[in-house]
């Protein structure tokens, strides 16, 4: 699953690139590529924790962990600034409503 991670970059940092680059506030329609990114990240990072908890550490000095880290991070990042700028109000509502 990991030799598959530079397959999956690719598209990803398409598509949230796709809304950084315009610099508009993302449709209503975007809602599930957001959701879809933020899920992702979580599961190449959620694969490489169990991967490396068994016996054999997939990830013994943690390249492989800042890597897939530095790769998805920073388009997301600019994406939820992206978002922040616009509807801040809004935001902050999200932000309370988590736990």
């Amino acid at each position: 699953m990991l030799s598959q991670f530079d397959h999956f970059l690719s598209p990803y940092t398409k598509t949230l690139g796709m809304y950084v680059q315009e610099q508009v506030t993302p449709p209503e329609t975007a809602a599930a590529d957001i959701e879809y990114a933020y899920l992702a990240m979580k599961s190449w990072l959620l694969l490489l924790y169990k991967l490396s908890s068994g016996k054999e550490r997939a990830d013994s000095r943690g390249g492989l962990t800042q890597k897939i880290w530095n790769e998805l991070w920073p388009p997301f990042e600019s994406l939820v600034k992206l978002l922040w700028q616009g509807n801040r109000d809004e935001m902050l509502v999200c932000l309370h409503a988590i736990p």
